[in-house]
C-alpha cells in the first residue's frame, strides 16, 4: 500500500442549481498543468475513487491535473432525473476545465474523461 495524503481543491463551476462539486486532486501544492484528466464516478460512486488514477498519473510523470466530480454518491443508475442533472453538471464542468487549461487548442483533447461504474 502506498502512503497518500490527498486533498481536494473545490473549483467553482458556473452551474449553481445542484449541490455537486468539481474537485482538483492534489497531494502537494502544484502548478496548473497542460492537460486535465476528469474522473466521473458512476452509480453511488465516490469522488475519493480518483486517488488510484492520480497515483498512476504521477508515477508515469504525465503532465496533467487530475479532477473528479462529487455527485454525493447518488444512485443515478436508478433515477433518470439524477442522471440528467449529473450530465448537465458534467457539461458545465468540462467547459470550466477547458478555460483552466487553454494551452492546447487542438488534438489531443485538453480534458480526458474516465468513468467508473460499480456493479
Amino acid at each position: 500500500m502506498t502512503y497518500m495524503s490527498p486533498s481536494y481543491e473545490t473549483i467553482p463551476v458556473a452551474y449553481s442549481d445542484v449541490p455537486y462539486n468539481l474537485l482538483r486532486y492534489t497531494e502537494s501544492p502544484s502548478r496548473t498543468r497542460t492537460t486535465a484528466i476528469l474522473f466521473i464516478p458512476g452509480h453511488t460512486g465516490s469522488f475519493n475513487q480518483v486517488r488510484s488514477i492520480a497515483k498512476h498519473v504521477r508515477r508515469l510523470s504525465i503532465d496533467a491535473d487530475v479532477y473528479t466530480l462529487d455527485f454525493l454518491e447518488e444512485p443515478s443508475g436508478m433515477h433518470a432525473g439524477l442522471l440528467w442533472q449529473e450530465a448537465r453538471f458534467l457539461s458545465a464542468a468540462t467547459r470550466t476545465l477547458d478555460q483552466l487549461h487553454p494551452e492546447v487548442r487542438y488534438l489531443p483533447p485538453r480534458t480526458t474523461l474516465h468513468n467508473f461504474m460499480q456493479k
